[in-house]
């Protein structure tokens, strides 16, 4: 049995990157852009007004002084002239700034009288200009890899691009197996359980940024699971789920040696997840998962979403978000493995409060769903009192 952080360096030394290809910038969302983009402009690329009102020359802008309004100018289009002392310009907002001028009197602060325009006795400092490249300059550079948010796809196309560079998505085999199981909506005969481990990861590995690839529940026989396997092995990652322990019938590891596991561990110091195994086979990564509910979708957020996001070029990274939050809950001396405690996490008075769920036991799927982050304990931690700060990492927060 090998610690939490070895496993996961063990792991990540059998990835390797996805290739790239182009996209349309209209299907960019929550991709992984590939290659570093370079502005072609500035944005805006030309000075612009960012009220309506009047474009005239900063001399010009005084209470009672009276302008010849000589033009108007709107988004999209511009003032053909040179503006001159004592003119104005109707300007409209989006707007580029007249040549001469190098400000703008907002509409709220002036009174309009045939052809002039006279500025109030009180008016707005500000000159209600956007500069040219204000936001970036010609030659910005945005950093690749990156993930693609909403806020991003707008700037790329902004930067002029109307298609890039990303990273093709990890496909990912997903195969349950045992017995026992069977599939959703099925009438539940009295020695069965439901299939329900394998839409969990699924939702996951979507959110990851990953293709999963849910194949049919597989019997716990050796012919049967390496036929699985086999046919995976077309896929970039190669998850099943259950048979991983050392029972009778956890019998993942002995099929997949029979036709070439390589493998790289088997148990980790991990609760839950201990029977978490890894290895290549066939050339792709194969990464047993245990077969209880909550070890295989924890084991998957901690161990697989780091092999995801290596695949897409994100590296080898295994940051998550932390924050520190006070316990609400007495927490005992931790064990000999670490811990990931399923915890409700509340602001309360402006203040972060955590508490721990009483039911910790790795078949309850309603605690994980009822949790919204976890509380991360090494091996033999000392107990924490109600109180005490303790780390805390969201949890759920890709997909919820």
């Amino acid at each position: 049995m090998i610690s939490t952080e070895e496993a996961l360096k063990k792991l990540l030394r059998l990835v390797k990157k996805k290739s790239k290809h182009r996209v349309p910038i209209e299907d960019c969302a929550d991709r992984i852009l590939a290659n570093d983009l370079v502005a072609k402009h500035s944005q805006p690329p030309f000075s612009a007004s960012s009220m309506d009102g009047y474009a005239l020359k900063s001399k010009n802008k005084n209470p009672g002084t009276i302008l010849r309004i000589v033009g108007e100018c709107a988004a999209g289009k511009s003032f053909n002239g040179i503006l001159k002392n004592n003119e104005a310009v109707k300007i409209f907002t989006g707007a580029p700034l007249p040549q001469g001028a190098d400000c703008v009197v907002i509409k709220e602060d002036v009174t309009v009288q045939n052809n002039f325009v006279k500025i109030n006795e009180t008016i707005e400092f500000s000159n209600f200009i956007r500069e040219k490249g204000i936001d970036f300059r010609k030659g910005y550079i945005l950093k690749a890899p990156t993930k693609i948010r909403p806020a991003t796809a707008s700037l790329i196309a902004a930067m002029n691009y109307n298609e890039i560079s990303v990273y093709e998505k990890p496909s990912v085999a997903i195969i349950p197996t045992g017995h026992e199981l069977v599939k959703p909506g099925t009438k539940l005969p009295p020695n069965k359980i439901i299939a329900s481990n394998s839409y969990g990861i699924a939702a996951m590995l979507k959110s990851f940024g990953a293709e999963p690839h849910l194949f049919p529940i597989t019997d716990d026989d050796v012919p049967s699971i390496q036929g699985k396997i086999n046919e995976a092995s077309n896929c970039d990652l190669i998850l099943t789920i259950g048979g991983a322990s050392v029972g009778d019938h956890d019998l993942i590891v002995k099929s997949a040696k029979l036709i070439g596991l390589k493998l790289a561990f088997h148990s980790i110091a991990m609760r839950p997840g201990k029977p978490l195994l890894a290895g290549i086979i066939n050339k792709k990564i194969l990464v047993g998962l245990p077969g209880n509910p909550i070890s295989s979708l924890l084991c998957c957020y901690l161990m697989v979403k780091p092999v995801i996001e290596k695949m897409l070029g994100l590296g080898s990274t295994t940051n998550k978000l932390r924050i520190y939050a006070r316990l609400g809950n007495q927490l005992k001396k931790n064990g000999m493995r670490d811990h990931f405690i399923r915890a409700v996490l509340k602001n309360e008075d402006g203040s972060f409060i955590v508490y721990p769920l009483k039911q910790q036991d790795s078949s309850l799927i309603t605690t994980l769903n009822n949790a919204n982050a976890l509380i991360p304990r090494k091996a033999l931690a000392p107990a924490v009192q109600v109180g005490d700060s303790v780390e805390v990492f969201p949890f759920y927060t890709e997909f919820s």
